[in-house]
């Protein structure tokens, strides 16, 4: 004699259970979902335990520090980019680039943070403020306090510059000489040198092969250069 689920309830129970199950297993997932990775943080080996800062000039390292730890909730995805966006908001654009770096261990993360910050070459005058330039042409205001000993450039037209001034510096400002002051006029350049004057083409017209012959009338008798001709110099006392 054979027996059988005849009234179907074996099929109901069964569908009362998936029923019941399938919404609890959702739910158990979305739950671990969203706590486990929060309890994960929690662990010691995903906290900071030690931060190495190099390369500062200007920039306080505490507060570079300080900067961190407000953004230590997203340690893990913090990237360079980010650190760089944060300090150059602190800094005004003072940092160039940052590098960085984690080393995970059991006792914590061991980070390091590398700042290139820009170098002024130079400082302008912008509506009444005083600007530093760096090599790229970019301008960023002075830390307090800071007095950095760098030629000073007088101009009408500060953009014109920024748009030049890679020019300005690979024929000028890298030539090695002692640069006082650069006059920049709509047809020449005015460099004020150690005890004379060199006078050059306009910022649009100054070759890298400037810095050669600024090198070659360094030591020249006091009185003004003029280099705006590439076959001859004409000295004027």
């Amino acid at each position: 004699m054979a027996y059988g689920d005849t009234d179907g309830k074996g099929e109901k129970v069964r569908k009362v259970l998936s029923a019941l199950i399938f919404p609890a297993w959702i739910t158990f997932m979305a739950l671990a979902g969203f706590y486990i990775p929060t309890l994960m943080m929690k662990l010691p080996v995903f906290k900071v335990n030690s931060v190495k800062i190099e390369g500062t000039r200007t920039i306080d390292k505490n507060e570079v520090r300080e900067l961190i730890q407000s953004l230590e909730g997203n340690l893990l995805k913090l990237q360079s980019d980010d650190l760089l966006i944060a300090l150059n908001s602190k800094t005004q654009g003072r940092v160039k680039a940052v590098y960085l770096s984690k080393d995970f261990g059991l006792k914590g993360i061991s980070l390091r943070v590398r700042i290139e910050e820009r170098i002024p070459v130079a400082k302008i005058n912008v509506k009444g403020k005083t600007y530093l330039i760096d090599r790229e042409g970019f301008l960023f205001p002075p830390a307090k306090g800071e007095k950095p000993t760098v030629p000073s450039i007088i101009t009408r037209d500060t953009e014109r510059v920024v748009k030049n001034f890679e020019r300005l510096y690979s024929g000028v400002l890298s030539a090695g000489v002692e640069v006082k002051k650069l006059l920049i006029r709509n047809e020449s350049v005015i460099v004020k040198l150690r005890d004379r004057e060199a006078i050059l083409p306009s910022i649009e017209l100054i070759k890298d092969s400037v810095s050669a012959r600024l090198k070659m009338i360094y030591n020249f008798p006091k009185g003004k250069v003029d280099l705006r001709y590439d076959r001859f110099i004409l000295v004027r006392n």
